[in-house]
């Protein structure tokens, strides 16, 4: 998403691992229909370019040097 400016923060998710995962669970249903619903997580990396910032702690009153 570097062609929108600010650049566009986003998810990046392993492709393969995701197309692998869903194949097998696609194989395992078509083998026995009443397979229980199966949960899987998956690693995704953030991409933060320019729309995202760090939060600001909230913090005491500040003088004008921290500023």
């Amino acid at each position: 998403m570097t062609v929108l400016r600010p650049y566009v923060s986003t998810i990046e998710q392993p492709l393969d691992e995701l197309g692998h995962a869903c194949w097998e669970l696609l194989q395992r249903r078509m083998k026995k229909m009443d397979v229980p619903p199966v949960h899987r997580r998956i690693a995704c990396t953030l991409r933060a370019r320019e729309s995202t910032r760090r939060i600001r702690r909230k913090s005491g009153p500040r003088s004008r040097s921290e500023v």
